[in-house]
């Protein structure tokens, strides 16, 4: 792009001199490819930015390049060689750049609380009727009151065996990390000076 200025000096209704002055101002764009990188996560994607002068008279200042906005959870970008570019007196100029991802990882955590002081107490009882239906069974003949306890000591033992599960509980939580699995799109930044270039790649991962 040319832009232009003039001027001129007046003394009264005389014009003494008039002044006439243009320069080029060089503009420049970014593109980069590949435009759509598919990779599992954990594994980095590789693409290349060009810089491109808008003039064939080149761009004299230098550009950096960088990631903008869209980075998914847990990736990164990295900026390659030849960056920041010195210039692009000689035309078009290209940098690498890579995003790396973050594996999934998934952790199933179990939690268990125990039951409480009651706990210890069944523990200590069970064994307890347990020895308490050997004697009652150690004797010689059986009477009618005999047979009685040992029904209702058969009976407490059983109540006691179904009440120990209650009194524990378990919770399982599942966390998974890394980059989640999703398609994103991320811009591309080209800066120099005040003025940034931006173009957009699309990330895939699996």
């Amino acid at each position: 792009m040319s832009l232009g200025n003039s001027g001129q000096a007046f003394v009264g209704q005389s014009m003494l001199a008039s002044a006439s002055a243009s320069v080029t101002v060089n503009d420049f764009k970014i593109t980069a490819a590949p435009a759509t990188a598919t990779v599992p996560a954990g594994v980095p994607a590789v693409f290349t930015a060009t810089v491109t002068p808008s003039s064939t008279s080149g761009f004299p200042d230098s550009v950096s390049i960088s990631c903008g906005s869209g980075l998914p959870t847990g990736a990164t970008c990295v900026p390659g060689n030849n960056n920041p570019i010195p210039n692009l007196n000689t035309g078009p100029q290209s940098s690498q750049f890579v995003i790396n991802t973050t594996a999934r990882v998934t952790t199933t955590t179990d939690l268990r609380r125990g039951g409480g002081p009651g706990v210890p107490l069944y523990a200590t009882w069970l064994p307890v009727s347990g020895l308490a239906l050997f004697g009652v069974g150690l004797g010689g003949q059986r009477s009618r009151r005999r047979r009685f306890l040992v029904a209702l000591l058969l009976g407490g033992l059983f109540a006691m065996v179904l009440f120990l599960p209650g009194c524990s509980s378990s919770k399982t939580t599942t966390t998974t990390t890394g980059t989640p699995a999703g398609t994103y799109t991320v811009t591309v930044d080209a800066v120099s000076g005040s003025a940034t270039r931006s173009t957009v790649v699309t990330l895939v991962v699996q």
